[in-house]
């Protein structure tokens, strides 16, 4: 092998480091832009939220004019409700008013039909016949045991009635004559009562039966009043049977 004299020198390879202005300017890159990243997500998360704002106020706007309309809806009805109501007690007020005025006009025709009733029972008497007269005598059974009501119209039989007065007794009489006094078998503990007509009086009263007592004869007894005060008063009696003058429960008919 030839060696050539020459030789040859390798020159040592020189390593320059890095500048440091690279690494401050790649750290500043990356600062902006993860600066960068941070304003574009707090960019985007700013317009979600003002998005989502808005769409809540047009909610809100939209619920508001819901509400306002439902409550205008509202206050017409409670305007209809209450002409309504107003309507009903208006024709309630006028319905009871009817049924009142109704009621009443019935009881007057009631009342009507019964002394209509009570005029067509009074039989008018002869002139010829005697200046007092009694008519309708009965005996009406109370609840209260042994007590019963007695009636009769006095009716005066003149062609040209004047005032009269004069007095009135009953007395009740058993099979075997055993006699009851007017005091004692009524609570006014008199023996006589006044009467005073022109044209006719309606008598009517309550009387108590002892236990033991079944009546069989009634006897009204009249008295007159005198026309001069020497004179006694005229007493006139009229008896009827108990049984005939006895009205059942069941067919009473009391006079007005």
């Amino acid at each position: 092998m030839i060696v050539s004299s020459q030789q040859y020198y390798l020159s040592p390879k020189i390593v320059y480091p890095e500048p440091i202005w690279k690494f401050w300017l790649a750290l500043l890159l990356l600062i902006m832009v993860v600066l960068l990243a941070l304003v574009l997500a707090f960019d985007y998360g700013r317009d979600q939220v003002n998005l989502e704002k808005n769409q809540l106020i047009i909610a809100q706007h939209k619920q508001r004019q819901k509400i306002e309309s439902l409550t205008a809806e509202n206050q017409q009805w409670q305007y209809k409700y209450r002409l309504l109501a107003r309507s009903y007690d208006i024709d309630k007020q006028s319905w009871q008013q009817l049924q009142q005025q109704f009621y009443q006009l019935q009881q007057q025709y009631q009342a009507l039909q019964q002394k209509l009733a009570f005029y067509q029972e009074i039989e008018l008497p002869d002139i010829n016949q005697k200046k007092l007269v009694i008519q309708n005598v009965k005996i009406l059974p109370m609840p209260q045991k042994n007590q019963y009501q007695y009636q009769f119209i006095l009716l005066q039989a003149k062609a040209k009635a004047t005032l009269i007065t004069g007095e009135w007794s009953l007395q009740l009489l058993d099979k075997a004559k055993t006699r009851l006094s007017f005091a004692e078998i009524t609570a006014t503990k008199q023996e006589k009562q006044v009467y005073q007509l022109k044209y006719f009086q309606y008598l009517t009263g309550i009387i108590q039966l002892p236990s033991d007592f079944v009546p069989q004869i009634l006897k009204i007894s009249l008295w007159k009043a005198a026309m001069k005060k020497d004179k006694k008063p005229q007493q006139t009696d009229y008896d009827y049977y108990w049984s005939k003058i006895l009205m059942q429960a069941n067919n009473t008919k009391t006079l007005p």
